[in-house]
């Protein structure tokens, strides 16, 4: 008894037997082979579709610019930090005034800057993309920014040396207050040398009124003619004398001690008057030290496109299609077998 058997499907013949769950390299070579065109074909379509749809976008261009924060020329420290000025730029603070700035409406002008500080500088680099026929605008967007930034430093550095004014003013009070106690230091330390000089005159006429009376004393022993009521007089007077020379000798001793004090107190507040003033000299050199925002390069336009990268997304998207394709031939091959 003859056995016929159906003939094996016409892809049975071309591949040997084998299961299912295993392929061996000629499989994946034969099926790679006979679907060739579909994968050659379709990838070079893709690529070229892909780099002609590049090449038709529109160039882009970057308009750059660099600034450098205020600060205080005195002691180099920043009025503001420069990562905080960056991090505003790069959050999109400013983003919509300078659109306000620029056109009635806003939507009419997709605004958006990045920013970077420069390494060992403190430099804020300031950058934005903007199409081939919009680069002017770019330009003027930058320079708007910049007023900005500008602006918004003049407000701290008005704050800042809103600061200094009043402490120039409290040394200002200080020093009046200083310079009217020493005038009135120096009114006192006038009197005083004046009663001290009257005191020296009368301290001399009393010396000179006992050298008469002790004359006078001795004429009356030379004599030897003692009446006792003149002498008697006389001693009185020699002990007055004497006792008002003492009290004039105390008067002058406090006179010359008070004299040394207000001239003390004079020198403490003429020198503390000198220190007011080279406090008051040193805020007005460091409040005109403060400094603005310096724009170190002004807006200007990159000589050539940054984002038109054609080559690298030509080769990105033949290898996706050529991925694709071959994905596909076996998916093809695997539904006709079944």
């Amino acid at each position: 008894m003859n056995d016929h058997r159906p003939a094996p499907p016409q892809d049975q013949q071309n591949y040997p037997p084998h299961d299912e769950d295993e392929i061996n390299l000629m499989d994946l070579l034969r099926v790679l082979w006979k679907w060739k065109w579909l994968i050659v074909v379709g990838t070079l379509i893709c690529t070229v579709a892909a780099a002609l749809i590049i090449m038709q976008r529109p160039k882009v261009y970057e308009v750059s610019a660099i600034i450098e924060p205020a600060k205080s020329q005195k002691s180099l420290a920043y009025i503001e930090p420069p990562d905080q000025v960056s991090a505003k730029i790069q959050a999109g603070i400013y983003n919509e005034r300078v659109r306000k700035a620029l056109a009635p409406d806003p939507m009419k002008a997709g605004i958006a800057f990045a920013s970077r500080v420069l390494k060992e500088t403190g430099m804020i680099a300031i950058t934005s993309q903007w199409r081939e026929k919009e680069t002017d605008l770019g330009v003027e967007a930058t320079r708007r920014l910049l007023g900005i930034l500008s602006d918004d430093c003049s407000a701290v550095i008005e704050l800042k040396k809103g600061d200094y004014n009043r402490q120039i003013d409290m040394k200002a009070n200080d020093l009046k207050e200083i310079q009217k106690t020493l005038q009135v230091q120096q009114d006192i330390l006038s009197v005083v040398l004046k009663r001290k000089e009257a005191l020296s005159v009368k301290t001399e006429e009393a010396k000179r009124n006992n050298d008469r009376i002790y004359k006078q004393i001795d004429a009356i022993n030379e004599n030897g003619s003692i009446d006792t009521g003149v002498f008697l007089a006389l001693s009185i007077t020699v002990q007055q004398s004497n006792s008002y020379s003492g009290q004039l000798d105390r008067q002058l001793y406090d006179m010359e001690i008070e004299a040394k004090k207000a001239d003390i107190e004079k020198i403490r507040l003429a020198m503390l008057a000198n220190t007011i003033k080279g406090e008051l000299n040193t805020l007005n050199k460091e409040k005109g030290m403060i400094s603005n925002m310096a724009i170190i390069n002004e807006p200007e336009v990159s000589p050539r496109p940054i984002s038109q990268k054609t080559k690298q997304v030509t080769l990105f998207t033949g290898i996706v299609a050529l991925f694709f394709f071959v994905l596909l031939a076996f998916f093809i091959e695997k539904i006709k077998r079944r």
